[in-house]
């Protein structure tokens, strides 16, 4: 592979920020992307005038920012373009251009990024291969893939940012040892990338094995502190929770109140972590193999399992192992020994004595939280660890599935480790790992089932909900998605529309529920496993952590009845229908009347459509000779806008 060494160079970037007159401040950073939004790492300083200024080494890239004020106030950075994330976040954008782009025309050979890893090559099924090629921005007109048995295929732009294009292209192969490189059309010149050839054998990536109960799978999301207690449910719940402190719910509370989920129709739950922890939300683990006392013991989550097995509930757990808490014995050991501690690699010691206060220096914290100091899991040791972890809680405590906190930022080889450990005690477990952006590296066989399918979930948003997404815009971004992993992969990805970690759905709709409807119809009607959050199926509400985390409401009266049987049905209709969780995907119709989107579900004779309006204007409908509509909408007329139709065929 070509060195890329020439784009990578560091250059010195200079942030400043002048506060209001009136604004006392004790501190100023930046943090981003390109720090982990670590506020301890690019500190400003205070300058004469009460301007804060720093310079920094940052390596080129577009980088997602803010400044972090007074250690807890995060706020743009004046002067930069802004990007809304869909969850209510409003990042800055920095952009650090590499100098050689500057003044040079044509194709930049330095920009050209691709190697045969598995974060640019994609084995989708026995034959087909997908490819990433990178490019500088507006450089490339056309791309071919060149193989050398003198076969060829086209690639098409997926993405990119303000620096750099992405392309992706397919190719099916007779032979698996194949060598190939791409050949790039400019406005002027034609470059071939690399000038000899890539190599790659493809017998080396595994093919993905999901279990077949996933595809029948319908998760429902519980954040243990404040779902139920095992008494009296607690009514001051709706109000908007504190961001420290307990709020009592618990594992005997879930137990109790699994009537619930059957009635709703699910059949699996995802726990946030029940381990021992320092927090309510019990990400900074203090014992991998123990309860959390305020949620339980080890009999009530055992009870819990039983309970749910026998409603046919399976339950997946979810696993912190980027990091540990401060109060971990084995982290404690550290501060204890020092470089004499059977632990000083297991962590990033950075110097000794080590203080755990807000702002240290002394060791390595995830994202620079002092709480949660990061595990080196490219440590063997650790690696063994987890899988013994994993292996305890499906094997001895009967648990089916595993959700991998931050499983993007764990070492590869520590979650193939994790996999062979926890399939040893249960071939039938699901792993499903928390990675918000490309998800390939992770679910080609040997690591993680699926991820959480945020990609698949900002599309969904974009289109049926701020409507920045045309039809044949989101029908192309969903393909994309499904082409871009294993075929047998998005049969299993973790389909999701809000989690802990998002303001809730109804919320981001604006309190549309019509756009809502439209959203939860296509996420239970698209391949894929969906989730629901807890609540969001009684339409509760709810901004950014901790409004998103509020008491559930068990007071039906306080229910939206509306939101909740639209849930049931399509739980139904999806637990009935074979083509919606096995069958094929195909798109009828995108954008060819103004805000129509209509896809079909096939197996066999089941067929299922779906049309959407989220245009302006009513649709008439073609006729669809053999199918009948369901009761979910309208039967008949125009498709009217916001609104959707269900239609579905057997014969």
């Amino acid at each position: 592979m070509d060195k890329q060494s020439p784009l990578d160079a560091e250059q010195a970037v200079e942030i400043s920020y002048r506060p209001a007159l009136s604004t006392h401040l004790s501190s100023v950073a930046v943090v981003g992307s390109f720090n982990n939004w670590d506020k301890t790492k690019h500190p400003l300083s205070e300058s004469k005038g009460g301007e804060w200024t720093g310079t920094f080494p940052l390596k080129p890239g577009v980088y997602s920012c803010l400044f972090v004020v007074n250690e807890d106030k995060w706020i743009p950075i004046p002067g930069l373009p802004t990007k809304n994330d869909l969850n209510g976040n409003v990042n800055s954008l920095l952009t650090v251009e590499p100098a050689l782009f500057k003044n040079r025309t044509g194709i930049t050979y330095a920009a050209l990024l691709h190697d045969p890893t598995r974060v640019f090559t994609v084995r989708r099924s026995s034959h087909e291969f997908g490819l990433k090629l990178r490019t500088r921005k507006g450089d490339a007109r056309a791309i071919r893939i060149l193989l050398e048995d003198g076969n060829s295929a086209t690639m098409r732009r997926i993405g990119g940012d303000a620096l750099f294009d992405q392309w992706y292209g397919l190719v099916t192969l007779a032979q698996l040892e194949v060598r190939y490189a791409f050949e790039i059309r400019g406005e002027s010149e034609t470059a071939r990338y690399p000038r000899e050839w890539f190599e790659q054998n493809f017998a080396k990536i595994p093919l993905p094995s999901p279990q077949n109960w996933v595809k029948d799978a319908i998760f429902y999301q519980i954040f243990p502190d404040r779902f139920a207690t095992e008494d009296a449910d607690r009514t001051m719940w709706g109000a908007i929770p504190a961001q420290k402190g307990w709020a009592g719910g618990n594992l005997a509370g879930i137990t109790r109140h699994l009537s619930h989920l059957k009635e709703l129709g699910v059949n699996a739950i995802y726990l946030n972590p029940i381990f021992p922890a320092g927090s309510y939300h019990a990400y900074d683990t203090d014992d991998y193999l123990d309860i959390e006392p305020h949620f339980g013991s080890l009999s009530d989550f055992r009870e819990l399992v039983k309970q749910s097995h026998a409603t046919g509930i399976r339950i997946m757990l979810d696993g912190v192992y980027n990091h540990t808490s401060v109060n971990h014995p084995f982290f404690k050991d550290l501060i204890k020994n020092e470089a004499r501690s059977e632990y000083s690699k297991w962590y990033f010691p950075l110097s000794f004595p080590i203080s755990t206060k807000e702002g240290q220096q002394t060791y390595v914290g995830w994202a620079g939280v002092h709480r949660m100091p990061k595990l080196n899991t490219g440590n063997p040791a650790v690696q063994e660890f987890v899988g013994r972890v994993g292996q305890f809680w499906v094997g001895e405590m009967g648990a089916d599935a595993w959700r991998l906190d931050v499983a993007d930022e764990v070492d590869p080889e520590c979650w193939r480790k994790f996999r062979i450990a926890v399939r040893s005690a249960n071939p039938e477990a699901y792993i499903v790992g928390e990675a918000w952006h490309d998800p390939a590296p992770w679910v080609q066989g040997d690591q993680h089932d699926a991820t959480m399918n945020y990609q698949w979930r900002e599309a969904v948003l974009q289109f049926f909900g701020n409507r920045t997404l045309t039809a044949r815009q989101f029908d192309a971004r969903l393909r994309d998605l499904r082409e871009l992993i294993p075929e047998e992969v998005t049969s299993v990805q973790y389909n999701l529309l809000g989690s802990h970690d998002t303001p809730r759905l109804l919320t981001l709709m604006g309190g549309d529920k019509a756009r809502m409807a439209q959203a939860v119809v296509f996420q239970f009607l698209y391949p894929g496993v969906p989730s629901i959050y807890y609540g969001d199926e009684i339409g509760m509400v709810g901004w950014h952590d901790p409004d998103c985390r509020r008491g559930m409401i068990w007071s039906r009266r306080k229910w939206d009845m509306s939101v909740f049987k639209l849930y049931r049905k399509m739980i139904s209709l999806r637990s009935r229908s074979e083509a919606v969780r096995r069958g094929s995907y195909r798109t009828v119709a995108a954008e060819s009347r103004p805000g129509l989107f209509v896809f079909e579900r096939q197996l066999g004779r089941q067929r299922v459509r779906a049309a959407f309006n989220v245009g302006n204007h009513p649709i008439e409908l073609p006729d669809a000779p053999g199918f009948r509509a369901l009761d979910l909408s309208p039967k008949s007329g125009d498709l009217q806008p916001g609104a959707f139709r269900i239609l579905v065929r057997s014969r």
